[in-house]
């Protein structure tokens, strides 16, 4: 069942069918099922989006706004992002706030500027911010405290992106600071099942001092990971001993590193891979050349 909350009017009406809410200083927000965004308070900068400044003591319809699936208020300001993952903005942009290119406060909703493939919205009291669907972190507004994450203190009135940050999942923010969280980086390792592995001979190639047999890529959902084998040991009845060791690896998340792993037989088969890799592989047998 869905929860809602039901908001008693002066009048005795209610609004009913409501799954979000937001909280601005004086304003407030509710979001229905049906996608449809109400608001009530005071409206001095036009926060709650009717097209006038007038308070409401009840739960008025932004009648030019649907198809919404989230919403946030801070300060004297709102945001709505749509099912088409773009992200509209109204009240008060004293600070650029709302995303707009201009410091003009709005009666209605208008669309953020340059800001599209938005997951989450968030709001601060003089600031904005939204997560994109590729895990990277927008933000305008005010930006006295850094609070946009430019490496600036100058304001922006249209998004920039936060600098070296990937992976965010969620956001939120406050007065003068903002947060994210990321996701914890997947296991790079190659999974359960069937993944599509290569080996290619290296002729010439060195690892270090030592010859370079040959290079493992391993492609999974989780992303690539190349290996390269050279040569440490004398050749025994069982073949070559060696280091597989990590030269790259890159997850679709964007995380990247290095590793080494000892090697004791000639190639990986369905036989040995567990022992060597520490996770089953379910694939055709691999021999490095």
């Amino acid at each position: 069942m869905v929860p809602s909350v039901t908001k008693k009017s002066r009048s005795g009406k209610r609004i009913s069918g409501v799954v979000a809410i937001a909280a601005g200083n004086w304003h407030d927000l509710a979001l229905k099922a049906e996608g449809t965004v109400w608001a009530w308070g005071l409206n001095s900068a036009g926060q709650l989006g009717n097209g006038a400044n007038s308070n409401s003591y009840i739960p008025i319809q932004l009648n030019e706004l649907s198809g919404v699936t989230a919403i946030a208020a801070s300060g004297s300001h709102s945001l709505a992002l749509k099912a088409d993952s773009t992200v509209w903005a109204w009240g008060d942009n004293t600070n650029g706030q709302l995303g707009t290119g201009t410091v003009t406060d709005r009666l209605s909703r208008i669309q953020v500027a340059f800001l599209n493939g938005v997951a989450a919205v968030a709001a601060g009291s003089t600031h904005s911010m939204a997560v994109k669907e590729d895990g990277t972190v927008w933000a305008w507004g005010y930006n006295y405290y850094g609070q946009i994450g430019d490496n600036t203190t100058s304001n922006k009135l249209t998004p920039v992106q936060v600098n070296g940050l990937t992976g965010v999942t969620a956001i939120a923010a406050r007065n003068f600071h903002s947060l994210a969280l990321k996701a914890d980086p997947a296991p790079l390792s190659p999974v359960l099942g069937v993944a599509p592995v290569t080996v290619a001979p290296t002729p010439g190639g060195v690892l270090g001092s030592k010859p370079l047999l040959g290079t493992l890529k391993i492609d999974n959902d989780r992303g690539t990971i190349i290996y390269a084998l050279a040569r440490v040991g004398e050749t025994s009845p069982i073949g070559v001993k060696g280091v597989l060791a990590n030269l790259e690896f890159r997850a679709k998340s964007g995380a990247t590193g290095t590793a080494k792993i000892d090697l004791t037989k000639v190639g990986l088969t369905n036989e040995n891979f567990e022992e060597i890799m520490g996770v089953k592989y379910e694939g055709a047998a691999v021999v490095f050349p």
